[in-house]
């Protein structure tokens, strides 16, 4: 039985490493940053480049310092309140007063290492969420719409060669996207999502989405904290540490309770708890390679979920990474699929197992308080 689940795990092992060869062989002759090579895009291939002219003189300067600030000011698409918030923030600006300085300087800006992906910036929350007069917005950011020639060349650069595309509609969830910016402004409390959309749509001519709920204010932060779901979270886990405390208090003092309270109680001893994790039982009917096919699959599926968290972060070498996440050997990390079917091999392997036992026994097979088991479990 020992052989023919590692061969099993070998099988679904060796499927997944061979799919990735073949998908990366075709995604490596694209991804040839070794050799420094820009893929241009198909819209940009397909175009005859007789339609453009030899020379263009770009004023890239022009255009970094275009982009290079933000502010609402002069937006003739805001509410009425913003506009007045925005006046008094340009006010405090020439006055140096210290909160509208915070609110310029939380807003993300420009960085470095835009041609190597690092297009996300996240501003400064919290110094944002420290003026009490200020407003916290993340948005997203198509910036499809406005590639154009001469620019159109870097795109994929930008985005990372779009390992995995998204739009406003088809979100990518858990796995980051690359088609979209990410971007933090600190505004005026006075303004809202619709009116900072408006104020970019008008100053840049890019189309953005910013939802509701991904602006904040300090005072909704601090009413969020004083919400009814808070306090219970906060009773919870207070009621679970004092339980434990007086759990292992009274393992120590070695007074016992025999009632149904008292055993309820000692199962939060941490002293008990602590031997019986590191207490190693064996028997002889387990199967010891399940333990490392476990432990192997669960590695595994933590370095892949922590790869695609890590993606949402703001890199200066974000399209180096996903040209390697394309590689070869990275399949190991990027397939987790794998792993998580190695977890419903060995349920399936167990519940046979357990099944022919009961048979064995002359037991009849209980097929619904076994559905109702796993739906519970």
């Amino acid at each position: 039985m020992v052989k023919i689940v590692c061969f099993l795990f070998s099988f679904i092992f060796v499927c997944g490493w061979t799919c990735a060869f073949n998908a990366s062989e075709t995604q490596n002759e694209k991804w040839s940053l070794g050799e420094q090579k820009i893929h241009l895009t198909p819209d940009f291939n397909e175009t005859k480049q007789n339609d453009f002219p030899e020379y263009e003189t770009v004023e890239i300067f022009e255009l970094w310092k275009k982009f290079s600030v933000f502010s609402m000011q002069k937006s003739r698409h805001i509410s009425i309140n913003c506009s007045r918030g925005v006046e008094r923030f340009i006010e405090g600006m020439g006055r140096n007063e210290i909160d509208s300085m915070k609110i310029f300087d939380a807003t993300g800006k420009l960085p470095s290492g835009l041609l190597r992906g690092n297009v996300n910036q996240f501003g400064d929350f919290d110094e944002c969420m420290s003026v009490d007069r200020a407003r916290y917005c993340l948005a997203e950011i198509d910036l499809e719409p406005n590639w154009k020639f001469p620019y159109i060349q870097f795109k994929r650069l930008i985005h990372s060669h779009y390992a995995i595309r998204e739009t406003f509609d088809d979100v990518k969830h858990r796995v980051p996207g690359f088609s979209m910016v990410r971007w933090g402004f600190c505004i005026p409390k006075e303004c809202s999502a619709r009116d900072l959309e408006n104020a970019l749509q008008e100053r840049f001519g890019i189309t953005s989405r910013i939802k509701p709920t991904m602006c904040q204010t300090r005072n909704e932060i601090i009413k969020d904290n004083a919400d009814f779901g808070n306090k219970i979270a906060k009773y919870f886990f207070g009621f679970l540490i004092l339980i434990t405390l007086i759990a292992t208090i009274k393992g120590q003092s070695e007074f016992l309770l025999q009632n149904k309270l008292g055993k309820i109680v000692d199962c939060f001893n941490l002293q008990n708890n602590w031997h019986s994790m590191k207490n190693i039982r064996e028997s002889d009917q387990e199967v010891k390679v399940l333990h490392g096919i476990r432990f192997l699959s669960a590695l595994a599926l933590l370095v892949s979920h922590k790869t695609m968290a890590l993606f949402y972060n703001p890199y200066i070498n974000r399209t180096v990474m996903t040209a390697n996440l394309g590689m070869r050997w990275s399949v190991i990390g990027r397939t987790a699929i794998l792993y998580t079917d190695c977890f419903m091999l060995i349920s399936g392997f167990l519940n046979a197992s357990s099944l022919f036992k009961e048979l064995e026994r002359g037991k009849n097979m209980k097929f619904g308080e076994k559905l109702l088991t796993r739906i519970f479990r």
